[in-house]
């Protein structure tokens, strides 16, 4: 039997660690305000605004390297099944309604 590759898993991993590099290289780090916002932070003011964006580009920011790599190792070793059980169409809409989820929760 040939296993399946976590194509989906793996991609939203390097997705989210190239988003942590850039906010050094083209902003002030990821504990920077202005960069935060820059790269789309769920910013309440700018969010209700009309930047509805927002809601899901900031599933892709982490603050910090221990914030980036835990939520990268939970997606290593949890994403795989998810992948895998659901099938890479199901497991997309999984990560965006969790990502657009929390980002409600934390409007509220």
């Amino acid at each position: 039997m040939k296993t399946k590759k976590p194509i989906i898993t793996l991609s939203l991993i390097i997705i989210n660690v190239i988003i942590f590099i850039l906010m050094y290289v083209f902003g002030n780090g990821s504990f920077d305000n202005e960069t935060l916002v820059n790269f789309g932070a769920n910013y309440l003011p700018l969010t209700k605004s009309g930047e509805y964006y927002r809601l899901i580009s900031s599933a892709f920011i982490h603050i910090g390297i221990t914030h980036l790599v835990l939520n990268m190792y939970s997606l290593y070793v949890i994403g795989p099944q998810v992948e895998s059980f659901y099938g890479k169409i199901k497991y997309i809409i999984i990560f965006i309604i969790s990502g657009l989820s929390a980002s409600l929760l934390s409007t509220a």
